[in-house]
């Protein structure tokens, strides 16, 4: 037997025996997405598909997704049909509060993963919330002192800043409320605006919002609004004045003017539940998500930053005196 022969043997072998080995759990799953807007938004549903893929990568599992785009009729045949079909159903969206527990009742045998709310806990569904407020606190610290700054030339005299949000729901609530918090405390003599877009897709109301508070004299927008804050960074841009991101980083959208983001790091938790069904140790129940484990926090983007040095290991203190305890927030959760 020459030797060409038995190493294409041994590889036969080898193959033979891989095709015989049990596949793992997790590659026989099937995992839908289903979401309330769309992805593309940059922000909040592109972070949570992203960690979609990676478990897809990693795990094996067979997933699709579903985009509803905020239109109502659409919801309950969007989440039955996944469930019908899926073992695994992640939900994305404030508008399936309701749906959500009553599908994951209908379908006990099926596990699900609901992102941005607490509700009624049950054996089957995994319940991801996050404390935005207090990296929202961190986007007002970094916005208060970023307008008196002088080494942000984009700023004016005035010390206003503003904020743009999606919705004018309870999640976007600890957004503003946390926001305004950060401002402050630390100035009080700076103005913050408050604007809603009333959408999470349509990108003009949040760019009209932008453009007003620009008008009134805001020279830092910390934009909160999902797909709909893509129009707010626009208008800044447009207006030559700086921004905050939201959800994932976002300063690749406008690197000279968005001087951090908000991070809200709905890819990392999906990815971490979808580990768990992997692995087998998956438990219902509510998992909070903040600046401790890292999931909620600003982060800077990559170099060059506009964010001088001194400004950002000022805001980056702030972070550590609230992760330690030493800065406690009275704030929504």
């Amino acid at each position: 037997m020459n030797r060409a022969w038995k190493i294409a043997a041994a590889l036969a072998l080898v193959a033979l025996v891989a095709s015989c080995a049990p596949a793992s759990k997790a590659s026989k799953l099937k995992v839908a997405m289903v979401v309330s807007n769309a992805f593309g938004d940059k922000s909040f549903f592109d972070s949570a598909k992203s960690g979609l893929d990676r478990a897809q990568a990693e795990f094996g599992y067979t997933v699709s997704t579903t985009e509803c785009h905020e239109d109502i009729n659409l919801y309950a045949g969007a989440i039955t049909a996944a469930a019908e079909n899926h073992d695994v159903i992640i939900v994305m969206g404030y508008q399936f509060f309701e749906l959500v527990q009553q599908t994951s009742r209908s379908y006990p045998d099926k596990k699900f993963i609901y992102v941005d709310a607490n509700v009624q806990e049950q054996p089957n569904l995994a319940v991801i919330d996050f404390t935005e407020s207090e990296g929202s606190y961190l986007a007002g610290v970094l916005a208060a002192l970023g307008t008196v700054d002088p080494n942000l030339p984009k700023t004016n005299p005035e010390k206003k800043v503003g904020i743009v949000g999606g919705m004018d729901i309870p999640v976007i609530r600890a957004f503003v409320e946390g926001f305004l918090a950060g401002v402050k405390d630390t100035d009080p003599e700076v103005e913050a605006f408050v604007s809603f877009a009333g959408s999470f897709e349509d990108t003009e109301p949040a760019a009209t919002a932008a453009r007003a508070q620009i008008a009134a004299g805001a020279d830092i927008l910390f934009v909160a609004a999902g797909g709909a804050g893509l129009g707010a960074l626009a208008a800044c841009r447009d207006a030559d004045v700086y921004a905050i991101g939201v959800d994932q980083d976002q300063r690749p959208l406008d690197p000279e003017r968005i001087l951090a983001s908000m991070v809200k790091d709905t890819g990392q938790a999906v990815y971490t539940v979808l580990k768990e069904i992997a692995e087998d140790s998956f438990k219902g129940g509510l998992r909070r998500y903040g600046l401790a484990q890292s999931f909620v926090g600003l982060d800077w983007g990559d170099d060059p930053s506009p964010v001088p040095t001194e400004l950002r290991q000022d805001v980056d203190a702030v972070a550590a005196k609230v992760m330690d305890g030493s800065l406690r927030l009275e704030l929504l959760p």
